[in-house]
């Protein structure tokens, strides 16, 4: 197999996964507890114009900022086998920890009924100070104050 050939066929496995990553997304948010207080929604609204600008730049072929055009780095297999392992490490680590928090998962700052979300250590640690410090203290005991 040639390498543009190759690195099509890397890219054409990255797309599947994100295919994948979203269909999972999808499906496992149709099934969270109910949510007893939440987010405002002007704070809802500024979060989803920033996430909306951030995809537009990740897939947009121009964005209209010149330093954000240019390539860093030639498309070679080499950086396409990098490319495809991040994607997968990515989508992998952010699949299962959907599964593991469940029904708690929201897409807002939300307050879920008997939210209870201590989960192995990964999550932890990408999860917001607050959640990481709950589930320290739920795991180990509240420091002394």
């Amino acid at each position: 197999m040639s390498s543009p050939a190759l690195i099509e066929r890397l890219f054409q496995t990255a797309t599947f996964l994100w295919m994948v990553f979203s269909l999972v997304w999808i499906v496992r948010a149709l099934r969270t507890k109910r949510t007893i207080r939440t987010q405002s929604s002007a704070s809802q609204l500024l979060y989803t114009a920033i996430l909306v600008f951030g995809v537009y730049l990740i897939f947009a072929q121009q964005s209209g900022i010149s330093w954000l055009d240019r390539q860093l780095l030639p498309v070679t297999v080499t950086v396409a086998v990098a490319g495809l392992l991040a994607v997968l490490t990515g989508a992998a680590f952010s699949i299962w920890t959907r599964f593991m928090l469940g029904g708690n998962w929201s897409n807002r700052l939300t307050v879920k009924e008997v939210t209870r979300s201590c989960t192995p250590v990964p999550i932890a640690l990408s999860a917001t100070p607050s959640t990481a410090a709950s589930c320290w203290d739920a795991r180990f005991g509240a420091p002394a104050r």
